[in-house]
């Protein structure tokens, strides 16, 4: 009978302290990976949104993760010093309060908003490694209410005026804007320059008009158009002030008027300044004066009773 030959196998022996260095290696390698590499659909990144603010107003910076390990979610601001750790506040600044705090969100409100709180807040969680999201603020300056400035308050007909319109405070800068009435006019120019120590800009803007009668008494408008503004345009107007030469327009009560009957005749003028009365001075088919049945009374001739010797005259007034 043959022997049977037991063959056995012989496994490589490590010591205990080799063994648990590869699982510590492994470990670490994974830590490492994970520090360079954040999957997009990471439940534990958080998530921002840039906002938007006035000076003057308040904004809320909310930051949210999908899944909460129990750290904690943290605010800074532009300058990395914190604000809210959780619920806990970090900075004395009564302008900055918590909005909310969960294992999943927390939001702040800074009231009062100023030009230096522009710029980049960072929320962070602190997880293995610690994640971050950046929210960008943008704090408009209100533009202040437009400024109308001319060479001259008062102009003869035909002549020029200029205008200069300006206003200062925008952040960014403003654009400015000319009409007349609801006509919206053009051919102006525009300046834009820094205001001095200050993150907000002062547009000036130049119109050059060529007036007529027509133009007496009409608004000239600048208004002033910014994103800040949400509650309406702020404008200013003034008033054009046009002298000019009567134009004078004679009306009769009738065209057929007849003999016996009362008859007056009406003179309109305009002018600036506005003609105060008129008296008839002499005829267009005669140079005498007026019928002695004629009475002046004001912007009117009336004749009582109508004869014969006054057909075909007319009267011409004079202011």
């Amino acid at each position: 009978m043959k022997a049977c030959a037991r063959q056995t196998m012989a496994f490589l022996a490590f010591p205990a302290s080799v063994l648990w260095t590869l699982g510590s290696l492994t470990i670490l390698s994974a830590s490492v990976q994970s520090n360079v590499f954040v999957p997009e659909d990471d439940p534990y990144q958080p998530v921002t949104t840039d906002e938007t603010v006035s000076v003057g107003g308040t904004v809320t910076l909310t930051c949210r993760v999908m899944e909460s390990d129990n750290s904690s979610l943290q605010w800074s601001n532009t300058a990395q010093q914190t604000l809210y750790f959780g619920a806990k506040r970090a900075l004395r600044d009564s302008r900055i309060q918590l909005h909310r705090s969960t294992p999943t969100e927390l939001s702040i409100t800074i009231g009062e908003v100023q030009l230096s709180d522009d710029g980049d807040y960072t929320c962070s969680i602190f997880t293995k490694p610690i994640r971050t999201a950046r929210a960008t603020v943008t704090v408009l300056g209100v533009p202040g209410k437009p400024q109308i400035l001319t060479n001259d308050d008062v102009m003869q007909e035909g002549g020029s005026v200029t205008l200069i319109c300006s206003s200062s405070g925008g952040k960014p800068a403003a654009k400015l804007r000319w009409s007349r009435g609801e006509e919206e006019l053009t051919g102006w120019t525009e300046t834009v320059h820094s205001d001095e120590g200050d993150k907000t800009f002062t547009v000036r803007s130049e119109l050059q008009l060529t007036v007529s009668r027509d133009d007496n008494g009409a608004m000239i408008t600048c208004t002033v158009d910014h994103p800040s503004l949400t509650g309406g345009d702020e404008k200013t107007e003034t008033e054009l002030r046009v002298l000019f030469s009567p134009h004078v327009e004679i009306k009769p009560l009738s065209d057929l008027p007849r003999e016996g009957e009362k008859f007056h005749l009406e003179c309109k003028g305009t002018a600036n300044p506005d003609p105060s009365s008129f008296q008839c001075f002499q005829w267009e088919r005669k140079m005498v004066r007026c019928p002695e049945l004629a009475k002046v009374d004001g912007s009117f001739l009336r004749f009582e009773v109508l004869n014969k010797s006054d057909n075909g005259v007319v009267p011409v007034p004079r202011g």
